[in-house]
């Protein structure tokens, strides 16, 4: 009965991960970091910068995070629960 359950519940791990997107990689990775660069997002993902700032865009427009543009260097993506924080 236990292996039965492990089983089918390994099987629903599998099939999860296959229907997850990129963005939905990003946002689990954006959730476990709080805080990821444009460039890191680019190369973990084999995507170019432009594909990589589309993603954070749908994630901002969602409310689900926050991109910043520091005076140097690449623009950063944030989890928008920190942002609210920091308010």
């Amino acid at each position: 009965e236990t292996k039965e359950n492990n089983s089918a519940i390994m099987k629903e791990q599998i099939k999860k991960s296959k229907m997850q997107t990129d963005i939905d990689s990003l946002y689990e990775l954006l959730k476990k970091e709080r805080m990821v660069k444009l460039a890191v997002i680019s190369k973990y993902f084999k995507v170019n910068k432009e594909i990589a700032m589309d993603w954070c865009k749908i994630l901002e427009e969602g409310n689900l995070a926050a991109i910043r543009y520091p005076t140097v260097g690449d623009p950063e993506i944030t989890l928008a629960e920190e942002v609210e924080n920091e308010k």
